[in-house]
């Protein structure tokens, strides 16, 4: 039988809470941690405070971290939310957004052939995983987490052993030059997109920009007063309600129109789920054509340090709004634009 292959991918988790039973990371024995873990409640005394959100709902971590300098902390729980009580022996922590490449493999059938995997090729895997380009590993010293194992265990994909290692940004990176001007939360109400889906006609983000940038002017004639939010061509993209990596990544350049707009022949739509969305605008006096670094993960992070949440993946997208034009190969100098993501609904008294 062929063994599972090893997979990969980056990943964005917002801040949370952890409840769970720590011990030092340097223990001797730990056959012993783990006999103590259990006969001391385990899960069962984590499992009533267990979050209910969907996109931080795993059934048990260990998180190996120095959140205090003195010792390097090998801690046993799960992420929770609304705890009252802390059970006696167990530790509530806090812990900070972070990026991570996730190694792990496809989903395997029994929790037993998780495991076999995760503690053997996978993590050996793990220790010299490469780094996407622009970040560096980030587990030294004053990282917080070192590393996170995640038994992703009996959902309805199946079984999976995960190692989560935690990334940041290198310096060159975030010293990319391109200006912040204005950040706000824009109520969308119900809306539809309309444009040209470039996965339906098996194309990518950089020939449906190119291909169909000149259609725009027409499409927007035919939209006429329906084009609503923006007066500007935009570059949607979306999963279809599904995870990022599922092969399903539709990237539509077109207009938002009113919800009961008909679709002119020839276009596809997408009906929005959300009606709140964050909205960054961004200026760079030599622009690179690059939208997406750091525009993304900028627009991202200012909805998740706000609380605000992303609903992932059901109602996830972005969207690219072309406020200068869409910028074309060859092109130099300065240019803004902005960038949306799909949020949940602020605390507008905030």
């Amino acid at each position: 039988m062929n063994e599972p292959a090893i997979i990969t991918y980056q990943m964005q988790h917002g801040e949370f809470l952890f409840l769970g039973k720590e011990y030092p990371r340097n223990h001797p024995d730990y056959g012993w941690v783990w006999d103590d873990f259990f006969g001391s409640g385990g899960m069962d005394a984590i499992t009533p405070y267990k979050t209910t959100d969907e996109t931080k709902k795993y059934w048990m971590m260990s998180i190996h971290h120095n959140m205090d300098a003195e010792q390097e902390m090998f801690y046993i729980g799960s992420i929770v939310d609304g705890v009252d009580e802390i059970p006696d022996g167990f530790v509530l922590r806090k812990f900070p957004a972070r990026e991570y490449v996730v190694c792990t493999t496809k989903w395997v059938d029994t929790w037993d052939e998780a495991m076999r995997i995760g503690h053997g090729p996978g993590g050996e895997f793990m220790k010299t995983v490469g780094i996407p380009e622009g970040y560096e590993r980030y587990d030294g010293p004053d990282s917080g987490i070192i590393l996170i194992e995640n038994e992703n265990s009996v959902t309805e994909d199946g079984n999976r052993y995960e190692w989560w290692v935690p990334i940041k940004r290198t310096e060159e990176l975030n010293k990319k030059q391109v200006n912040i001007e204005s950040f706000e939360y824009i109520h969308l109400g119900k809306v539809r997109f309309i444009g040209v889906d470039g996965y339906k006609k098996s194309e990518d983000y950089f020939q449906v920009k190119e291909r169909y940038a000149e259609s725009m002017t027409e499409l927007a004639a035919l939209l006429a007063e329906n084009v609503v939010l923006f007066d500007d061509p935009a570059l949607m993209t979306h999963h279809n309600g599904k995870v990022w990596d599922s092969g399903e990544t539709h990237q539509i350049l077109g207009y938002f129109v009113k919800a009961d707009t008909p679709v002119p022949e020839g276009y596809d739509c997408y009906d929005l789920l959300t009606e709140w969305a964050g909205y960054m605008v961004f200026g760079n006096e030599n622009f690179d054509g690059d939208y997406f670094t750091p525009a993304y993960e900028w627009t991202r992070d200012r909805i998740l340090s706000d609380g605000v949440g992303i609903p992932y993946p059901e109602a996830y997208w972005t969207c690219e709004i072309f406020i200068d034009g869409m910028w074309r190969s060859g092109q130099t100098g300065a240019h803004r634009f902005g960038y949306l993501f799909s949020s949940k609904m602020p605390d507008v008294n905030k």
